[in-house]
């Protein structure tokens, strides 16, 4: 078996390659219908990774606004440089200036920090985030403060995220592969993935001062083809890094990779098809800060039905929906 390097998620040449459905036109439609950019609005994109989607609600915002003229932009921000180098050669070649989308290497738990210093607090229309934010487990209230602390008043949040029951059967391989060889999984596991529940908590809490108003809260089940000539295999290399890297030497990082892939086969591969799928489960959230949104770059508008969030977890949404099955693109 070939050792490879085993990375989180911040290797751009990596996750393109083994990842490129997160960023499929086939599952990042709901969530940026769910943002809804207008023309004219200002939009920070947190964990914005290689651009992808930066690019896209750009194509929107920075058209001007038809009543004011002024014209929107996004500033994408991310941990990781080799992400924002990756985002930034794009934007190169994208025909975008740099005033309408732009990239910085910023710690979300600095975000309220970073805004102050360039005298952007409480001046962005929108905040998105897409798979990016179940990485950031250690303070999920700190982020959610910063996130507040960027939105305007009336301001919308609208994030995708890993939520409960994501990637069931592959987590607990990864524990039980990491434990065997005597590593706690708890203290190593990078993720947070919570029910509408919990973060509708999250967000409600993040700031006594215009609180936000949760508007939906929804987990999407969704089984996911793994790209074909990597396959589980190349998952684990972009995504598993904190338990694999956690084991202290290549023989036994190689013998946990055969323990987690054995344990998935049954359910996860197709000996037809020859293929790897499994079951990410969406945490799809929209927020307005303050209460109803009113802005002031657009004229649409988005009200909760009634005083609490639309809450939506799987055992309803099967029932109603099952689990929706879509084929990624790239």
């Amino acid at each position: 078996m070939t050792t490879f390097t085993y990375r989180s998620s911040d290797n751009a040449e990596v996750y393109q390659r083994n990842a490129s459905f997160v960023y499929s036109p086939e599952y990042t439609a709901p969530v940026l219908k769910l943002l809804d950019p207008q023309p004219g609005d200002r939009v920070l994109d947190v964990g914005c990774g290689t651009g992808a989607l930066s690019f896209e609600i750009a194509k929107t915002v920075c058209q001007p606004h038809p009543v004011t003229g002024r014209r929107g932009f996004v500033l994408g921000v991310d941990l990781s440089q080799d992400m924002i180098d990756t985002a930034s050669a794009a934007l190169r070649q994208s025909g975008l200036k740099a005033t309408e989308v732009y990239f910085e290497v910023v710690d979300a738990y600095k975000l309220e920090r970073y805004l102050e210093m360039r005298g952007m607090l409480a001046s962005f229309d929108r905040v998105f985030s897409n798979a990016a934010l179940h990485w950031m487990s250690e303070h999920p209230d700190l982020v959610m403060r910063n996130i507040h602390a960027a939105l305007r008043p009336g301001g919308i949040l609208s994030l995708e995220m890993g939520g409960q029951m994501n990637m069931i059967g592959v987590r607990m391989a990864l524990h039980r592969a990491v434990k065997k060889r005597g590593v706690d999984p708890i203290e190593v596991d990078p993720w947070y993935f919570p029910s509408p529940e919990a973060y509708t908590n999250v967000i409600q809490s993040a700031s006594s001062h215009a609180p936000f108003t949760v508007l939906s809260a929804e987990l999407v089940p969704r089984i996911t083809p793994l790209p074909f000539e990597s396959g589980l295999l190349g998952w684990i290399e972009t995504f598993g890094g904190a338990f694999i890297n956690a084991l202290s030497n290549d023989r036994d990082r190689e013998r946990a990779i055969n323990d987690i892939i054995s344990a998935c086969r049954t359910d996860m591969y197709d000996p037809v098809t020859k293929r790897w799928s499994c079951i990410y489960v969406r945490l799809r959230v929209k927020a307005v800060k303050g209460g109803l949104h009113t802005s002031s770059s657009s004229s649409s508008s988005a009200s909760p039905s009634s005083s609490s969030p639309r809450v939506t977890t799987p055992s309803n949404r099967a029932r109603s929906l099952g689990i929706k099955q879509d084929m990624p693109g790239g």
